[in-house]
Formats: C-alpha cells, sequence, structure tokens
C-alpha cells in the first residue's frame, strides 16, 4: 500500500484556485463555491487514454465554460519542474511505465530521449523477442510488412482460423480436397496451383457458355 505520508501538492498551472497535482501522480479538485452552492474537494478519478500500447493516466480539468484532458505526468512536470525546456518538449519516464507518475520517475527531455528510455527498458518492437502471445521472433516464424514492420507468422496462421492454419507450402492437398502430387501440380507467379481444380474450372466455363449459347438461339 502506498505512503502517502510526504506527499506534496501544488497548483496546477493555469488551474490555480481550482486543482492541485501532487509529487505522487494524484489530482485533486479544490473547495468551491460557486452561487449558492460548493463543489470540488474530491480526488480527481483518472482515465486511460492514448494508444494502445502506451495508455496514460489522464485526468478531465475543466475552467469556466473549457473542459479539456490532461496526461498527468505532464501536470506533474508542470507544477513541479515548470515548462518544458527547448529541445525537450516530451514527458519521460525513467521506467518507461505510463502508470508510474511519482516525480522522481519524470523527466522533461527530448523525443530521442523517451526512445532510449523504451529500448533500455526492452519495450521496443524491435527489442523484444517474442510476441505478445508468446511466439519466439525465430527467422522461420516473423515476415516483415512493406512498413518494415515484424509480424508474427504463428499469430497470423491462427487468426486465419483452423482451415488455414499450414503454410501454403506445407500443405498435401488443396482446399477441395485433391493432392498435391507432383503431375497434378502447377506452378505461376510462384504459387503452387491444383491441375484438377483448373480443368473442373475450365469445364465449369464452357458448360456456362454452351448454356448461354443455347438460350440466345432458343
Amino acid at each position: 500500500m502506498d505512503d502517502f505520508t510526504h506527499e506534496r501538492w501544488l497548483p496546477v498551472p493555469g488551474y490555480e484556485g481550482l486543482y492541485e497535482v501532487s509529487d505522487y501522480g494524484r489530482v485533486h479538485s479544490l473547495r468551491r463555491k460557486i452561487g449558492p452552492r460548493w463543489y470540488g474537494g474530491r480526488m480527481l478519478k483518472l482515465s486511460l487514454r492514448g494508444p494502445r500500447d502506451g495508455l496514460r493516466p489522464s485526468v478531465r480539468l475543466s475552467s469556466g465554460n473549457v473542459a479539456r484532458n490532461w496526461p498527468v505526468h505532464r501536470l506533474v512536470l508542470l507544477a513541479f519542474r515548470g515548462e518544458p525546456p527547448a529541445g525537450k518538449p516530451s514527458g519521460c519516464h525513467e521506467d518507461d511505465n505510463p502508470l508510474n507518475n511519482r516525480l522522481t520517475n519524470l523527466r522533461w527531455d527530448s523525443a530521442k530521449g523517451n526512445t532510449a528510455d523504451a529500448v533500455r527498458n526492452g519495450r521496443t518492437r524491435s527489442s523484444q523477442t517474442h510476441c505478445t502471445r508468446g511466439h519466439e521472433f525465430t527467422s522461420e516464424n516473423t515476415w516483415r510488412d512493406s512498413r518494415g514492420h515484424r509480424w508474427c507468422r504463428d499469430c497470423a496462421r491462427i487468426r486465419r482460423g483452423p482451415a488455414e492454419n499450414l503454410r501454403p507450402e506445407d500443405r498435401t492437398h488443396c482446399p477441395q480436397g485433391h493432392e498435391y502430387t507432383e503431375a497434378n501440380t502447377c506452378h505461376s507467379v510462384g504459387r503452387r496451383h491444383c491441375r484438377a481444380c483448373a480443368r473442373q474450372r475450365a469445364r465449369d466455363r464452357r458448360a456456362a457458355r454452351r448454356a448461354a449459347k443455347l438460350a440466345v438461339a432458343a
């Protein structure tokens, strides 16, 4: 359990008199009277926002009639470290954990420094040895798309479903059940095709043309 005995609070810049943020990454609203009613005086609930691989705790702050969502780590840095220095606009986490928003874990830095954190902490895709399902990124189990991104072949086969679990080069029969023998196999544009299926498609096309001619003659 966290010990908040030595927690320090400062006003959120731009929201003085409305909200305060602590060096432990917590945000609360100040109790204030608006007309005949009192508002605030409570700890704000954090919501997770951002990309799927990097959800960050955020809070929604209001001033007047304007509301805005703020990442908590930026509020902590703005309150305790001031505006970001030139060339270092990014709020970085030392341990690369976006949920750890204590002041001791935060600093202003450049995008390059932020990337260096991810590499050091093994959170970049290029430094991972296994995919999210636990499959190892071996040379046989890895493919790259046109953008150079690395993907897991085992996961791709799982997404395609049981009927597609085998790689095309590993299948012994075509989708119609014909065996890929030497006599029943042809290659085109680097792909393997079933001769029996090709002959059946040709017969179907001829039958369709004959039916069309008969319909016209009638």
